[in-house]
C-alpha cells in the first residue's frame, strides 16, 4: 500500500498548491491509496461549520485533481484545528465520504495488511473507556490487532530536533505508549521540519 503523509499545510496559499500538484504528478505515476494528514489541515483557526470556505480552498482543491481526487483523506486534529469547530471536521465525513474522520481518534484496516489508527496527541486522555478516550482507544486497537503492521498517527511527535518546538510532556506520553505497544510506525507532524527517529 502507498499513502501520502503531510501535516501543517492548511494555509490555502501557493505553497500548499505546488505540493498538492507534486502529489497529483506522483498519483499518476504510481497509484496510491490515500493520504494521511496528520492535523493542523487548517491555519490559522480550523474551520467554522461544513460550509466553511476553507474546505475548498485547503482540501478540496488543493487535493481534488483527476489522481488525488477519489483518495480517501485520513486526517486528525491538530493544535490549530482545534481553534475551530471540531464538530464540523467529523460532521464533514458524512458529507464527503472520502475525508474520513469519524471522531477524534479512529482506525481502519486493511485486511490482515495495516491497521492505521488516528490517535488524538492533542488530547491523549484515559478513562479506562476506548470509545472515550484516546488512550484506551489506542491501547485497546493494538492489542486486538493481527495485521502485519500497525501505523498510528497523531499531530504531536515522541521526540524533535526542533530548536523553536519541544515534543514535552506530550512527547515523553507518547514514547511511553509507543514503547510499551506494538508500533510499527510513528507519524507526526506539529515540528515544521523533516525527521526521521
Amino acid at each position: 500500500m502507498r499513502f501520502f503523509v503531510l501535516g501543517d499545510s492548511g494555509v490555502g496559499n501557493e505553497q500548499q498548491m505546488a505540493v498538492a500538484e507534486a502529489m497529483e504528478r506522483r498519483c499518476r505515476q504510481q497509484e496510491v491509496d490515500g493520504v494521511i494528514h496528520v492535523g493542523d489541515v487548517f491555519y490559522e483557526t480550523g474551520v467554522q461549520s461544513i460550509d466553511d470556505p476553507k474546505w475548498q480552498s485547503r482540501v478540496l482543491k488543493p487535493y481534488g485533481g483527476p489522481c488525488l481526487g477519489d483518495k480517501p483523506i485520513y486526517s486528525v486534529f491538530g493544535n490549530h484545528d482545534y481553534s475551530g469547530n471540531t464538530d464540523a471536521e467529523i460532521e464533514f465525513s458524512q458529507k464527503t465520504p472520502r475525508w474520513v474522520k469519524p471522531y477524534r481518534f479512529y482506525e481502519r484496516t486493511f485486511g490482515d495488511l495495516v491497521q492505521l489508527i488516528a490517535f488524538d496527541a492533542w488530547l491523549p486522555d484515559i478513562c479506562f473507556d476506548s470509545q472515550r478516550c484516546a488512550i484506551d482507544f489506542l491501547r485497546d486497537a493494538l492489542r486486538t490487532s493481527d495485521t502485519r503492521w500497525r501505523i498510528v498517527f497523531g499531530h504531536y511527535p515522541m521526540a524533535s530536533a526542533s530548536a523553536q518546538r519541544s515534543a514535552g510532556i506530550r512527547g515523553w506520553l507518547l514514547r511511553r505508549l509507543m514503547c510499551t505497544e506494538n508500533v510499527d510506525l510513528y507519524l507526526a507532524g506539529h515540528m515544521h521540519h523533516l525527521e526521521y527517529r
